[in-house]
């Protein structure tokens, strides 16, 4: 409920910290003569109204680029009045200089709702390769429930609210269960974070432990010994047309781990299946 009123409010845009932003920016920039170039990486999208807001007040001192990691207005997920939101975003996007995103399909969407020029740069988070490998461990560890006799899948992170189809994956494992009860034992599906949106969708349907499993949090060197003895780990796509172009730094870090990779609801052609049949060589997955 907090949530959706802090959208419908726009609280996010005047917070105390946001307005002080603005008021610094306003006074270093009267007080020099040099122009200066001023970069927004949004979410928070707050910090792009302030850029905006500062080309506004000091157009010839101001190079305006905005990073657009995530749609605002455009989201499905974003409560708020949808009209109000993308006129303030139109408004942001055609104020910048320059507009950037993190893939090809957020671009199409910026440009065709809001005609402006956007560049795709991909947040590949190169720091995953840095990182040494994990040691395997036994799953049974962190939940005797994890059977290790079968195929044992996993995603660690978190689902938030309508940004997956989870009644549908949940589903696939209702109907797997009943229809090949066989197929069923061999298989285990392990959630691993901040993950009660599963949950909730797996009482409902249901569906419990041995076929899915949830894990509370866990420390970050554990969660990735997690990953390492996993069978496979589940990749979920953005549930939408193209998967509204969205390309979870979730991947880079599957893929720096060099573990198989189970996409589900993943359109064809969407930004992360042409990354998969790039940087893998296929994408299995029955597309969205």
């Amino acid at each position: 409920a907090l949530r959706r009123l802090k959208h419908l409010l726009l609280a996010d845009l005047y917070l105390p910290n946001v307005i002080k932003l603005y008021r610094r920016l306003d006074e270093l920039l009267g007080a020099r003569s040099e122009p200066v170039m001023l970069m927004a990486s949004s979410p928070p999208f707050s910090v792009a109204v302030v850029g905006a807001l500062i080309k506004r007040r000091h157009p010839d001192k101001v190079v305006f680029a905005v990073d657009m990691r995530d749609a605002w207005a455009l989201h499905n997920a974003l409560g708020g009045i949808k009209a109000i939101k993308r006129a303030i975003e139109r408004r942001v996007l055609r104020r910048a200089d320059r507009v950037t995103t993190v893939s090809k399909g957020l671009a199409d969407e910026f440009q065709a709702h809001y005609g402006v020029e956007v560049g795709v740069m991909y947040n590949v988070a190169t720091h995953y390769l840095d990182v040494p490998p994990a040691p395997r461990i036994d799953l049974r560890e962190v939940n005797p429930q994890i059977d290790p006799a079968r195929a044992v899948l996993v995603y660690t992170g978190s689902t938030p609210e309508h940004h997956y189809d989870l009644a549908a994956i949940v589903g696939a494992v209702a109907r797997l269960k009943r229809e090949r009860p066989a197929l069923a034992q061999r298989l285990q599906l392990v959630f691993v974070g901040a993950c009660d949106e599963v949950r909730r969708e797996a009482q409902a349907q249901g569906v419990g432990a041995p076929e899915i499993v949830f894990v509370s949090h866990l420390p970050h060197a554990t969660a990735r010994s997690v990953q390492a003895s996993a069978t496979a780990l589940l990749f979920l796509a953005h549930h939408g047309p193209n998967n509204l172009g969205v390309v979870s730094t979730k991947l880079f870090e599957y893929l720096c781990l060099g573990q198989p990779v189970l996409p589900l609801d993943l359109c064809e052609c969407s930004d992360v299946d042409v990354l998969l049949r790039r940087y893998c060589g296929a994408s299995i997955n029955a597309h969205g």
